[in-house]
């Protein structure tokens, strides 16, 4: 049984309402609950992990087999010294006088005894409850004593047997109403199990359990809905086998140190690894568990924030595209038209005779300038105030239009790129911009795959958005690198500007839609939403 399991079934048993102990096969107790303490005044820590009879001496002062001794082994001279032994299936029930209990006031119990299976139906030991009935066997005496008076007087006390009558049908209804309230009792204690049980489950944040190993021994729903995994899954594994590698230290540290050694609880952030392999970040609180003063484990209560990690990220960025852009703004135009100048000087000074040796030099620093006049170009994309004009058009028209140039792209390095467009509504779209963004997307994404690879060009309608996504199949973005997507100028290329995936995002912005990213080692998808024109 697993050890979470297995200690919430004693913590059951350590509050019900009947005494109870439980034995393993080698007769020794491995339970001892409150109600026990109190009848017998023997603590747990005094018995439990005892064999031998030990349970036998608070109630018959002496070593000795009792009911629970019967399972498996019908002895007629154990039953012998009880009133009787009745057996139900495998429970058996029976009553008897104990004259040690209560400091020696004695007492009549009413004792049942059961079998314990373990999972593979192997007998893994038994569990007997008893019950003080002491007072309804007073109530049963005082009753035959009003029987046999009212049996004697009945000739010639007709009235006073209508009144005992009475009394009697009084005392019965108490005593059912008191084996109601009982019975309430039992009942609502299985609803209150049933209840913590079905809360856990339905928890909206992640809960899980541990041992001592770190090994996972018990996850809700919410954990299997968060990891991706089912929960046979997840039991069984190192919490450590879902936290990337640049976090594995630290949560090592939380879990070995501070809860299973120093027993202290926390809370902190960090990121999981779900089964698709896509990062998810998660804000934690983690406390030990504790039993008999004993750490025996941890639990984590846990709430997904990747969605608010997202948003923020994106509020960091287009904060950061806003600064961009109004420097773009300010500067550009005014670096721009100096460099036409040198341009057109450069032009004329090539197609001089007397300058042709010099030919090469000058188409050299031509082409220098082209590409720091598109550099400028892109940089002042990045402009917030940047003029638009949009139109209502369908996306898919404008990928249809571009496929053979994006198709082009592709065979250069003899990649294969595919269109899966569903059904969408018209946009209010610029498509020349549109066509700088597909394009820049397409391209990065081609960059990342190897010869051979699949680029797949998806549109659908997802509650009410527009999503194109653009999935490559290359080998992912660094971790690293993902919270830095979109700032202008850094880039993970060589002969990158940086300001490729700036202007993408600048271009979304400006159409009032947002860019998310999904890397993994198997690729990568950028995924556009645009809410729909109205």
């Amino acid at each position: 049984m697993p050890k979470g399991n297995k200690q919430l079934y004693l913590n059951i048993i350590d509050f019900l309402p009947d005494a109870t102990f439980v034995v393993n096969r080698e007769g020794k107790v491995i339970a001892w609950n409150r109600a026990i303490e109190g009848m017998t005044e023997v603590k747990k820590e005094d018995i439990v992990g005892k064999g031998d009879f030990a349970y036998s001496l608070p109630f018959y002062g002496k070593r000795r087999p009792a009911l629970v001794d019967l399972i498996g082994v019908y002895d007629a001279e154990i039953a012998r010294q009880y009133n009787y032994v009745q057996k139900k299936g495998n429970t058996l029930y029976a009553e008897i006088f104990v004259p040690q209990l209560y400091r020696g006031r004695g007492a009549y119990l009413w004792v049942t005894a059961a079998p314990l299976y373990d999972s593979a139906g192997s007998l893994a030991g038994a569990i007997e409850c008893v019950r003080d009935i002491t007072a309804n066997k007073e109530l049963e005496k005082e009753l035959n004593q009003h029987r046999h008076r009212l049996e004697e007087l009945v000739a010639e006390r007709t009235r006073e047997l209508a009144t005992a009558n009475e009394q009697l049908q009084k005392e019965i209804n108490e005593r059912r109403r008191m084996e109601k309230i009982l019975r309430e009792s039992e009942n609502n204690l299985r609803d209150k199990v049933n209840y913590q049980k079905t809360l856990i489950e339905n928890l909206n944040e992640l809960f899980l359990t541990y041992d001592t190993r770190g090994v996972i021994t018990f996850t809700n729903n919410k954990c299997t809905e968060i990891l991706g995994y089912s929960a046979e899954e997840l039991i069984g594994r190192s919490v450590l086998e879902s936290i990337p590698d640049h976090y594995k230290e630290q949560i090592s540290q939380e879990i070995f140190q501070k809860r299973l050694q120093e027993g202290t609880a926390s809370s902190y952030e960090t990121e999981i690894i779900h089964k698709n392999g896509s990062i998810r970040y998660l804000k934690l609180n983690s406390t030990p568990i504790k039993m008999n003063g004993r750490i025996t484990g941890g639990m984590v209560l846990a709430e997904d924030i990747t969605e608010q990690k997202r948003v923020e990220l994106e509020m960091a960025r287009l904060e950061r595209l806003r600064i961009v852009g109004e420097l773009a703004a300010t500067i550009g135009h005014e670096v721009r038209n100096p460099l036409a100048s040198v341009r057109g000087f450069l032009q004329l000074l090539r197609d001089k005779k007397d300058c042709q040796n010099y030919k090469r030099y000058y188409d050299l620093m031509i082409e220098e300038l082209d590409r720091a006049n598109a550099i400028i170009t892109d940089f002042l994309a990045l402009a917030k105030n940047k003029r638009v004009e949009k139109e209502m058009q369908n996306i898919n028209s404008l990928l249809l239009n571009h496929y053979p140039l994006l198709q082009a792209d592709g065979l250069k390095g003899n990649k294969q790129i595919v269109l899966e467009l569903g059904t969408v509504p018209d946009l209010l779209l610029d498509a020349k911009e549109m066509r700088q963004l597909i394009i820049n997307l397409v391209r990065n994404g081609l960059e990342a795959m190897s010869a051979g690879g699949r680029m797949v060009i998806r549109t659908t309608l997802e509650k009410g958005e527009v999503v194109l996504a653009i999935q490559d199949d290359g080998c992912g973005i660094d971790p690293d690198a993902m919270d830095k997507l979109g700032t202008p100028f850094f880039t993970t290329k060589d002969n990158g500007t940086g300001l490729g995936l700036a202007v993408c995002y600048s271009i979304v912005a400006r159409h009032n839609a947002y860019l998310t990213v999904d890397s993994g080692p198997g690729g990568t998808t950028f995924a556009v939403r645009f809410k729909l024109s109205h």
